[in-house]
């Protein structure tokens, strides 16, 4: 992989082109939507969403540069014969084979600072944010967002499209009855998870609850 291409022109974009630069990749590019004035960002080229299948044919690869799971699904749908492989930082420290395991998966974005312990089943187009640590035994599904310093204890399984914010916890399972966070529900920042969490709701708080709009 010499040359990606990455969905998004902001912040976290940004951050995924300081992880490709990091692993050596010297042309990079950022794809907008068509909302950016601006032809270049921290002297990378922005190119329109139009040029993909252009890129594409010129041998780029592809990552997803948004955190919102929704967002990165539809671009999915959108390109899914593009080959979006996994950007992983080189400071992520992984156990016994969970390299191995990534290397099975697409479309994940690790950052600086992950820790991934052992036995962790991950799926596709997963975002694990700055010092997030996943312990043993987890199950992650697709489209995941884990925000900066979450900590995920052993035996948990994260359903698809899960947000988990900012320095929340969740607490740890057992092998035959694991915490489970519902697909699509999102965790507050700083909350703390001690018991399951259905899917399509938000929780929060010390222990986390779901919200009542």
């Amino acid at each position: 992989m010499n040359k990606i291409a990455i969905f998004g022109a902001s912040g976290f974009a940004l951050e995924v082109a300081d992880i490709c630069h990091s692993l050596g990749i010297k042309d990079i590019v950022l794809l907008s939507n068509g909302e950016s004035l601006l032809t270049e960002v921290n002297q990378l080229p922005i190119r329109p969403e139009t040029d993909v299948n252009l890129l594409h044919s010129e041998g780029y690869s592809f990552a997803i540069g948004i955190g919102d799971s929704a967002i990165r699904r539809k671009i999915f749908d959108r390109y899914k014969k593009l080959n979006f492989p996994n950007i992983i930082h080189p400071s992520a420290i992984f156990g016994l084979n969970q390299e191995t395991a990534f290397e099975k998966q697409k479309g994940n974005i690790v950052t600086a600072g992950v820790i991934f312990t052992n036995s962790i089943k991950v799926n596709d187009f997963g975002l694990y944010n700055l010092k997030v640590t996943i312990g043993h035994d987890c199950i992650i599904d697709d489209f995941v967002s884990i925000m900066p310093n979450v900590t995920v204890s052993g035996n948990v399984h994260i359903k698809e499209n899960v947000f988990i914010g900012v320095s929340a916890t969740i607490l740890q399972g057992s092998p035959d009855n694991k915490m489970t966070i519902g697909s699509g529900s999102k965790v507050g920042a700083n909350s703390l998870v001690t018991k399951n969490v259905i899917d399509n709701v938000t929780v929060f708080g010390t222990p986390a609850k779901k919200l009542r709009l």
